[in-house]
């Protein structure tokens, strides 16, 4: 069984409590018709499509109760077949009307399924040479597009099938490339001399699966269930208690991990630790936690990852070293009542041994070597030896369940990366708190948005924003090769020139060529889902090019790209006799790897976060037998709201009379090609793994220069956030700055590279003091803040460097900022560090509380100042930097910092698409930026949304939240969709709550506030935009007179 539309704990047990399940009168003969279906058949039986149809196939669907079908003829223009071989109906009389129809397409409104069919036994996930028509997996990706729009959206579901391997393709699944469901029918009925897949659940239990494929696949699971109030058809039941259980496994799972698995975890690191201080400093709690963390994101990418059979867990040679027969052990311990040794360590000792075997492989015991950073050694992880008491338990509490008091094991196989990643994000706002006695709790964040969990976003919203966005660059490319396909179709050179010209604009080839980033990243639940959608799309390229052309037999240069990383997989694992099963390195899983190791880019300002949101990657585009993608190259750990521009550097230092070392733009260059050449490399095996780290490490080496003077320019500003300087740095108030310079001490970037200077001569003894003073400091912010500086993290993103505006930027700029106040909360900070002085029951309390830590010298009014001076100077800085000239006034919210930031990372040309509040379209202090948006046609779509269905839970029901979808600075949309008061994401697609507005219609409505004008229908809208059109505004504001343009007079009655 492979896909996950279904969960496997629902077709295993769940599927069993359904009235399907105990009512089937007809099932026993259904049964018995199978197997004379396949009786005659055998492993080794080659028999054609036509044929496979005929005698297989379509009895089958027959014995499934379709009886009314249509099978399908029509040829496209190419001479090949074009549309699905058939078209399943509900009933006789929706097939009557079909046939009714007097053009072919019309006939897909009345149908309920398509089908598409191939040879016995024909791989679906893979080209094969004798078959023209492609990869059939990619096939029915293209044809579930093209009926969704031709049927008007009524046929949802898809069959996919040669013969033995029966695919079911749901139109509306998080990836239909990913997500669907497959049966092994040739195993489930029992045919003896087929080969079974390791691991297969049909060949463990062919009966109940059996019975699991006539359930989902005969005809009255389509449609509406008579038992169900809600008439839902029997697949939505099997989705909605698939998310039901999804929901509360994951909801109790974050509960056992945040009140129980990571304070347990934690006090027993510190508490183990031979090197522990005696006085436990903050730095060495936070490495504590960090310690922490890594273990738990370890322990998830191989609960996972054997959950999803990605690791050789049916393999008995690793089966014995696995992490599953630990768990099965602990818990079989704990079952009979045995209690864990307080000293000995033979749990972690064991599994120390198998992290090391999962990062460098070990050909013994067929496993690959899957690092990537994960796995690297851990100082604190190795000295530290925990007793099994404590581990055990921990390890438990991760595999098991407690319901219906008994303990059930956790099926990490149905959980998905984003729901582990936002359990798994929750804990970053956690942190270690120090009492008496080295004592240890573990706090969250109570006020924080992260540290309630409202920061995962919803993957509706997730899902709407990545369509929006990537859909106008995707229809660009499919276009362009359009054209040129048909202006070489009237070329007079061979056809072999005219194809080769023609791979240059190949749609999927340059999909690949995008750039896409989330600045504020989180756990990577964006970029996650950003795989998932690109991948389908460009798995429907290849099939859509090859249709499209039909002057020649066309195949995108992707396809042998594919094939060529496969093999190298293969070889590569046979060489090492690692255990590989062929039908897990599928086009999809190798497309999902070239997508993450070259168009996706991330920042987030956590390092932990970071370390996730790489974890997420990984266990998402796992491909077996291929190491861990190297990601270091486009996942950074950074502000992505304060850096500098090398160009804007460069003009502040010739004005100051100081000069820009001219190699460091050269330095950028070859950073830059290496760069290109680690995102070419496809980490097939490890030795290009190891290419790829030493290439970045070679890119850091050589940029760090360059990056520690961008560091020490930003941090000028914290120092002095008004008024960076004037020439010469005269006026600005640190005295070593100066004499910096002035150039007699050595070049500005080798001195700050050095981060010292030398005294020369005993009159320089102050300057010189003063010089190093000044870089101390701008070292120590440099490290707490975490600046990003956007070409020197990126450098093939950008170019021409040396202008104060360089070119370049990201396609597509994609996130769900944080919305977050850019001030510190006393009594939020306070409540998270020391509870006792957030609890104060007045302000003239809780200061002399404050005051008395600054008295007793406690390192916590340090940690206090630096956080308050932090923000402070964060919000003077974002004000005087020039960066957010439209946003960053008042109290600043950072998702506003984010929009601006957003468009100045875009490409003119490219697409930004945001969560943030309705605030940016509706509130007076962004006004100004929101209508050089509407006013300039750049403005794609905006859905404003009330968190009635509780979208962000620990956020108020009456709070409003918008997709932002709009263009770079020269990108222009000649409408823009709106709808308002929605409470889910279909109901934008609403007739009459969905309108459309043009830029004409933006700046006629509400023109002197900028804003955006709010409809709750499309009627309310039409009618508003007409008045607009029609008759003038009362007044006119926006010149500095005011335009009274009616002849009528304001009083009040009463004052």
């Amino acid at each position: 069984m492979q896909g996950k539309l279904f969960t496997q704990t629902f077709l295993e047990q769940g599927i069993t409590q359904t009235e399907a399940w105990q009512n089937q009168p007809e099932y026993a003969q259904f049964v018995e018709t199978l197997k004379s279906i396949f009786a005659n058949l055998s492993a080794n039986s080659t028999i054609n499509e036509a044929t496979t149809e005929s005698e297989i196939i379509w009895k089958v669907l027959e014995a499934l109760d379709w009886h009314d079908t249509l099978p399908q003829q029509t040829a496209s223009l190419s001479g090949r077949y074009d549309v699905p071989d058939g078209l399943l109906f509900p009933d006789a009389v929706a097939k009557t009307a079909a046939l009714a129809e007097t053009k072919d397409e019309l006939r897909y409104r009345h149908g309920l399924v398509i089908l598409e069919s191939k040879r016995w036994q024909r791989a679906l996930d893979r080209d094969d040479k004798t078959d023209t028509l492609g990869t059939p997996s990619t096939q029915m990706l293209r044809y579930l597009s093209r009926v969704e729009v031709i049927s008007e959206r009524r046929i949802q579901w898809g069959i996919l099938t040669n013969g033995r391997h029966w695919r079911l393709y749901w139109q509306l699944a998080r990836s239909r490339s990913e997500d669907f469901l497959e049966i092994d029918l040739a195993v489930a009925v029992g045919m003896a001399d087929i080969k079974v897949a390791p691991g297969s659940v049909e060949a463990e239990n062919p009966a109940h699966f059996l019975k699991v494929f006539y359930l989902l696949f005969q005809r009255s699971a389509f449609l509406p269930q008579a038992v169900d109030p809600s008439q839902r058809c029997f697949h939505q039941i099997a989705l909605d208690e698939g998310r039901h259980w999804q929901t509360i496994v994951s909801q109790d799972l974050g509960d056992v991990v945040f009140t129980q698995v990571f304070p347990t975890l934690v006090k027993a690191l510190v508490q183990h630790d031979p090197d522990a201080p005696k006085s436990l400093t903050l730095d060495y709690l936070e490495t504590v936690r960090r310690a922490g963390l890594t273990l738990l994101y370890r322990l998830l990418f191989l609960f996972y990852a054997e959950d999803r059979n990605l690791l050789p867990i049916h393999e008995i040679r690793y089966a014995h070293y696995a992490l599953r027969k630990i768990r099965h052990d602990i818990a079989q311990f704990i079952d009979d009542g045995e209690e864990f040794s307080a000293k000995a360590r033979g749990y972690y000792q064991n599994l120390q041994e198998f992290f090391r075997a999962i990062a460098q492989g070990d050909a013994s015991i067929g496993l690959p070597p899957y690092n990537g950073g994960l796995f690297d050694t851990h100082p604190l992880l190795e000295r530290t030896l925990l007793p099994d008491a404590p581990f055990a338990i921990l390890i438990d509490k991760l595999s098991r369940r407690t319901e219906n008091e008994q303990r059930q094991w956790i099926n990490y196989h149905d959980l998905t990366v984003q729901q582990l990643g936002s359990i798994y994000e929750r804990l970053l706002e956690f942190v270690v708190v120090s009492h008496e006695a080295h004592e240890i709790t573990i706090q969250p964040n109570i006020y924080a948005r992260k540290g309630s969990g409202s920061y995962y976003t919803h993957d509706e919203l997730v899902k709407l924003v990545v369509t929006e966005t990537l859909e106008p660059l995707i229809e660009e490319r499919v276009a362009i090769f359009r054209d040129e396909m048909e202006r070489l179709a009237h070329e007079r050179t061979t056809k072999s020139k005219r194809l080769q010209q023609l791979e240059a604009c190949d749609p999927a080839s340059r999909l690949l060529d995008l750039k896409i980033c989330d600045p504020a990243m989180g756990s990577g639940h964006f970029l996650v889902s950003l795989v998932d959608y690109l991948a389908d799309q460009i798995l429907e390229q290849i099939a859509n090019a090859e249709t499209l052309v039909n002057w020649a037999t066309y195949q995108s240069p992707l396809i042998q790209r594919i094939e060529n990383i496969r093999q190298q997989i293969l070889t590569s694992a046979q060489s090492q006799k690692w255990t590989i099963a062929r039908h897990q390195l599928d086009d999809r899983q190798i497309v999902r790897r070239m997508i993450l190791k070259r168009v996706i880019y991330g920042v987030d300002k956590n390092p932990m976060a970071v370390e996730l949101a790489k974890v997420a990657l990984w266990l998402h585009t796992f491909t077996v037998g291929a190491p861990l993608s190297f990601l270091d190259h486009h996942l950074c750990c950074g502000d992505s709201l304060f850096g500098e521009w090398v160009g804007i550097v460069s003009k502040d230092l010739h004005q100051m009379g100081a000069l820009f070392m001219q190699n460091a733009l050269a330095g950028m260059s070859a950073a830059t090609a290496m760069m290109n050449e680690i995102s070419e490399l496809s980490d097939a095996d490890i030795a290009e793994v190891t290419q790829s780290k030493s290439l970045f490490e070679t890119v850091a080496e050589t940029l760090k220069p360059l990056h520690q003077l961008l560091d020490f320019w930003h941090t000028l500003r914290w120092l002095s956030p008004q008024k960076l300087f004037n020439q010469k740095g005269k006026h600005f108030p640190h005295p070593g700055l100066a004499p910096l310079l002035s150039g007699r001490f050595g070049d500005v970037m080798t001195v700050v590279s050095k981060g010292q200077v030398r005294e020369n001569k005993p009159k320089d003894n102050k300057e010189v003091a003063a010089i190093n003073d000044l870089l101390a400091q701008t070292r120590a912010i440099a490290k707490r803040e975490r600046f990003c500086h956007w070409e020197v993290a990126f450098p093939t993103v950008w170019k021409h460097l040396e202008r104060s505006q360089s070119l370049g930027g990201f396609d597509i700029v994609i996130s769900n900022p944080p919305w977050e106040r850019l001030k510190l909360q006393e009594i939020e900070w306070f409540a998270l560090h020391k509870p006792e002085i957030a609890q104060a029951p007045r302000a003239a309390n809780r200061k002399k509380l404050i005051a008395k830590l600054q008295q007793n010298g406690d390192a916590l009014w340090n940690a206090y100042t630096e956080a308050k001076t932090s923000a402070e100077t964060a919000a003077k800085v974002a004000r005087t930097c020039g960066e957010y000239p439209q946003l960053s006034g008042g109290d600043i919210n950072l998702y506003a910092l984010f929009v601006e930031r957003a468009q100045r990372l875009a490409v003119p040309h490219g697409v930004i698409g945001l969560v943030t509040p309705s605030g940016i379209a509706s509130d007076k202090g962004t006004s100004g930026f929101f209508k050089s948006v509407t006013t300039t046609g750049r403005l794609k779509t905006l859905f404003d949304f009330e968190n009635k269905k509780v979208f962000f839970p620990d956020v108020h029901a009456s709070f409003k939240f918008c997709t932002f979808i709009f263009g770079g600075r020269k990108r222009q949309f000649t409408e823009t969709k709106c709808a308002f008061f929605l409470h889910a994401a279909n109901e934008r697609n609403d007739p009459e709550r969905l309108f459309t507005l043009n830029a004409t219609d933006l700046a006629a409505v509400n023109p002197n506030t900028g804003t955006l004008p709010i409809f709750r229908s499309k009627r309310d809208a039409e009618i508003t935009t007409r008045i607009y059109q029609q008759f003038p505004i009362l007044v006119d504001r926006r010149t500095d007179e005011p335009k009274f343009l009616w002849a009528l007079r304001y009083v009040t009655m009463f004052h």
